[in-house]
């Protein structure tokens, strides 16, 4: 049985039940509802998300109008009001200032009750619950509050006046956020956007066993030149990619190198044009030197990457090209 085929009937055989879950501000949820039972007494569905979990509706004086859906139009926003003459809605919340409550969730739920649990239909544990398909809102606003009532606004998450869908507008070769915001080692109170490029250019790559097990990380630091060109290391395995055979296949983020000219910066300050000189690559695709093609500042198979010596020393000779 299900839903559809209830209302199909000229009576679907039960009354309609509201059944209401309100976000505390600690992020857990109170559930209420409007005491349908002829003795008051609590009702019982499962959970949306957990059919395993079975949540207790506790009765509270409660009215709302405006959950039509409009199809046209200006967005519905309810009215939503919670009598406060005891501390029945202020100790399920855990407060008694409504205030924090803005910008928490209020879902609606709606099923007969029929298929509560413990009644007639219901579906039991780790079966979905059987109900209309239930509403999200948030609480906008408090829009009145005496000694016996709070009255809050209710409206759609997305309708939010003023605010672009997609918040983060799309820039040409352009970040919006601020650069290394979220750095990891930020405290959380000071971080900013959602840059969490390291401050020092540091990151941890994980090792892994043959058995696909993580080992303990392992702590590098990024270094780039103006031009974003990675620094590594000449102490480094590199592979003479000129000299392998065509059918050689090369890893994603194997280092090779190939031979090229430059002009070259003599003590003097003379040029010397065409010396010949080594250039370094990382690997940008998995695939054979004939798939690869040539290592090029244009071919997107590799990045041209720097090297360095390691600490400097006054009795080596280092040139400039």
């Amino acid at each position: 049985m299900t839903l559809t085929s209830d209302f199909q009937k000229q009576s679907p055989g039960s009354e309609l039940v509201e059944l209401f879950e309100i976000e505390k501000p600690d992020g857990t949820f109170a559930y209420f509802t409007r005491g349908e039972d002829s003795d008051g007494s609590s009702l019982q569905l499962y959970d949306y998300n957990s059919n395993s979990t079975l949540r207790t509706y506790a009765p509270c004086p409660i009215t709302m109008d405006g959950f039509d859906i409009k199809v046209t139009g200006a967005m519905a926003r309810p009215v939503f009001n919670v009598a406060i003459l005891d501390n029945t809605f202020s100790t399920a919340v855990g407060t008694t200032d409504y205030d924090t409550l803005l910008g928490k969730k209020v879902i609606r739920r709606v099923t007969l009750k029929r298929y509560l649990q413990g009644e007639a239909s219901d579906a039991g544990s780790g079966n979905t619950p059987v109900e209309f398909t239930r509403q999200v809102w948030t609480i906008s606003k408090i829009n009145a509050r005496d000694a016996t009532v709070v009255s809050f606004e209710l409206t759609a998450p997305f309708d939010l006046q003023g605010v672009n869908i997609p918040a983060r507008e799309i820039v040409s070769n352009a970040c919006p956020w601020e650069y290394t915001g979220a750095s990891p080692d930020l405290a959380e109170h000071t971080k900013c956007g959602g840059c969490t490029w390291d401050r020092q250019g540091k990151f941890t790559r994980q090792n892994y066993t043959n058995t696909g097990t993580a080992a303990n990380g392992v702590e590098h630091t990024v270094y780039v030149t103006v031009d974003n060109e990675y620094i590594v290391p000449a102490s480094g395995s590199f592979t003479n990619y000129t000299a392998a055979a065509g059918s050689a296949s090369f890893a994603l983020g194997a280092y090779i190198t190939t031979t090229g000219t430059a002009v070259k910066v003599n003590p003097n300050g003379s040029l010397a044009a065409g010396t010949s000189i080594l250039e370094y690559w990382v690997v940008n695709t998995a695939g054979t030197k004939t798939a690869l093609g040539t290592p090029a500042d244009t071919n997107a198979n590799f990045d041209r990457v720097r090297v360095h010596q390691g600490a400097y020393s006054a009795s080596t000779t280092y040139n400039a090209f």
